[in-house]
């Protein structure tokens, strides 16, 4: 009876290498064995992504949860799409290791891609509640860009209340229940943003393997406030304006990267290597980039990209109007510093800057212009788009 305990014991030690097993108990001289407990260490096989989404504007208590419940969370290729509650929290679960791609949209809200998010052995927070993924909000007529339309649709609404017939939560961006100068600032704010691309096309790859590169295309279409631009286009400036065919030798060049397909981090990663500086995304597939005349042939060698345009200064006026006979207030972006342009207003006149905020790619300045002073403005290297100054075109004609 003792050998057959000895051998029993070694089988049960020899499976502690499989299980985890609570130790053996037996009585000297007994012939009773206490058999021990087997526990299976059982490897989770599905996980999930989580976080939690805002829009990029100040709300109080009263009304958060109208503005941060309703965002569309797709997880591209799937079928499947999640939405957040009233705190703006989601949460995908069921999901295998792999590297996924989620699209979220709202009403008023531009769209924001977060591709490449990896699941690996492990749940995936993309973001917590104190720094939530924020949304560009102002779109309110739901084109995925922030423009002149929204501006005029909301002009449209204007001091309108909850519970009046023109009254829409689309056009209150703040959701304190009145479309009001509050939300015109929102908008302001946000003005001449691009939501991402669509990339419902794209399935999820199963694997972590590299994203690969789009097979290269013979055509593209790249849209712009100016128009559309296609490989075949050949730009003719408008009177006023001069074409840039080329810039100097070591001159710091504002250019079209045209890419190959859906942009990914890594192909973005790429052109920034072979020199290119990216500022914003152009739909169908474009940036916006800084590059020096010795790096442009670089940036368009690579596998990822299609081409490399100039960004002429006739590209910088989002608004047409202010063409010809124009007078009046404008509001400019910089790309990266608004550093010179006191200095450039005296030297061309006409031009006075009323006021400079922000900084780096953030910075604005407030400038009143005589006519036709818009393309000499243009010429400034440092800036990156002109508008009307539409905030306070509605605030004074209301």
């Amino acid at each position: 009876m003792r050998k057959k305990m000895l051998i029993l014991l070694t089988l049960l030690t020899m499976l502690t290498s499989f299980f985890t097993v609570l130790p053996v108990f037996a009585d000297e001289g007994s012939n009773t064995i206490n058999y021990p407990e087997l526990r299976y260490d059982i490897k989770k096989e599905t996980y999930k992504i989580y976080g939690y989404i805002s829009p990029n504007c100040d709300f109080n208590k009263d009304n958060e949860q109208d503005l941060l419940q309703g965002y569309n969370i797709q997880l591209v290729g799937t079928g499947r799409t999640v939405t957040t509650g009233k705190n703006g929290y989601f949460e995908i679960s069921e999901l295998a290791n792999g590297t996924y791609t989620l699209k979220i949209t709202k009403n008023s809200c531009l769209t924001k891609i977060l591709a490449n998010v990896v699941i690996k052995d492990g749940d995936v927070s993309i973001s917590g509640k104190s720094s939530p993924i924020e949304t560009y909000i102002g779109d309110v007529n739901i084109d995925n860009v922030i423009n002149v339309s929204d501006v005029m649709m909301i002009a449209g609404v204007f001091n309108c209340k909850y519970g009046d017939s023109k009254y829409n939560t689309i056009y209150d961006l703040n959701g304190d229940g009145v479309v009001n100068m509050m939300d015109v600032i929102i908008l302001a704010k946000n003005f001449s943003k691009f939501g991402d691309q669509d990339l419902s096309g794209i399935t999820p790859t199963p694997t972590l393997a590299s994203t690969p590169v789009p097979t290269p295309v013979n055509d593209y279409s790249v849209k712009l406030t100016y128009g559309t631009i296609t490989r075949d286009y050949v730009y003719t400036p408008s009177a006023g304006f001069e074409k840039i065919d080329q810039y100097g030798p070591g001159e710091v060049g504002y250019y079209i990267i045209v890419f190959s397909g859906p942009i990914y981090d890594s192909m973005k990663s790429d052109a920034e290597k072979a020199g290119a500086k990216l500022y914003s995304y152009l739909p169908q597939n474009g940036f916006l980039a800084a590059i020096t005349t010795e790096d442009v042939e670089k940036v368009k060698s690579l596998p990822c990209v299609l081409d490399v345009i100039v960004f002429q200064n006739e590209y910088k006026v989002i608004d047409r109007t202010l063409l010809g006979e124009y007078s009046g207030e404008v509001i400019v972006g910089f790309f990266d510093t608004s550093e010179g342009i006191y200095d450039f207003a005296r030297k061309i006149g006409g031009v006075t800057v009323k006021s400079v905020w922000g900084s780096g790619t953030s910075q604005g300045a407030l400038l009143q212009i005589d006519k036709g002073k818009i393309y000499e403005l243009c010429k400034f290297p440092q800036i990156h788009y002109i508008q009307k100054n539409y905030v306070y075109t509605l605030f004074t004609g209301i």
